[in-house]
This record gives C-alpha cells, structure tokens and sequence, in this order.
C-alpha cells in the first residue's frame, strides 16, 4: 500500500499538470470533496488523507484519482504537450481529435 505522502503528492502533482483554468476547477473540486481549503495542494491534501480512516483514504484517493487522471487526459498540456490526448474507445482505438481527419 502506498504512503499517505506518496498519495498526496500524486494528487497534488496531477493538478500540476492541468493548465488553467482546469487546475483551478479542479482544485475547487477537491475543496468541496475534502471540505478544506486546498492553497497549498500537496500540504492540503497530506493534511486531509492523514485523518482519514485506511479504507476511506484508499477509495478517496482511487476515485479522485481517476477524475484527475481523466482531467490530465483532456486538459493537461502543460510538461511539453501541445494538445490534449485523443480519446481512446473502448476497443483501445484512439479516436481523432474533432475537427481532425481520421
């Protein structure tokens, strides 16, 4: 199982990705879920999953992962990318992007 710090910081590193103003609509996403400020997201989100019983913090950290991760997927273009990742079907295909040709 990963540690608390390792979670918060793969968290808080996934909204670094997010330009904004997907980073911040993210960063108010997880104010609400974890109903704290989060100013500093990597302190923030140390403080809120250190509380947190083992198994709530392992499902937290499972969904809120995959929101962020889809958010990175979509929006994330900072680190060198230039557009957004296409999506992928549920057969593994990448779809073109729209206004894009097959």
């Amino acid at each position: 199982m990963p540690s608390t710090y390792a979670e918060a910081y793969r968290l808080a590193d996934r909204l670094e990705t997010l330009c904004e103003p997907y980073r911040q609509n993210a960063i108010s996403w997880l104010s609400l879920c974890t109903q704290t400020p989060m100013d500093n997201p990597r302190a923030d989100m140390l403080r809120f999953l250190s509380v947190l019983n083992p198994i709530v913090r392992e499902t937290f950290v499972l969904h809120a992962g995959r929101v962020l991760d889809e958010a990175v997927r979509y929006f994330g273009v900072k680190h060198g990318d230039t557009s957004p990742l296409r999506p992928i079907d549920p057969a593994g295909a990448h779809q073109p992007m729209v206004g894009q040709p097959a």
